[in-house]
């Protein structure tokens, strides 16, 4: 399967920060209270995407799961340069950064 992701351009790194955006540096940094609210931030999209992929109600709350558990494991590694995916509300169909790891599974 092909994640789409919607990809920051030159121009919009100087842009002003999106609240997502905000949100991730702030759980980057280790507030708990911001990963949580991450994660009911991008919940109903990377659902959506897991049904779509996976079809199964037990089978995409197992993927929910693991995509959380996953980005909280490895959201020390997320770059916001030029070639790193944008935050998930960038993205019309539901794919992006915090949907990946969804698709990956299937």
């Amino acid at each position: 399967m092909i994640a789409e992701a919607v990809m920051i351009s030159a121009d919009e790194t100087t842009a002003p920060t999106s609240p997502l955006l905000a949100t991730i540096r702030a759980a980057k940094g280790g507030d708990p209270r911001a990963f949580e609210e991450l994660m009911i931030a991008t919940e109903r999209r990377v659902a959506l995407l897991a049904w779509r992929i996976l079809g199964d109600a037990e089978e995409v709350k197992e993927a929910l799961q693991e995509t959380f558990l996953r980005l909280f494991r490895h959201l020390k590694r997320y770059d916001e340069g030029p070639s790193s995916p944008a935050p998930s509300t960038a993205c019309r169909s539901g794919s992006g950064w915090s949907s990946s790891s969804a698709t990956s599974r299937a």
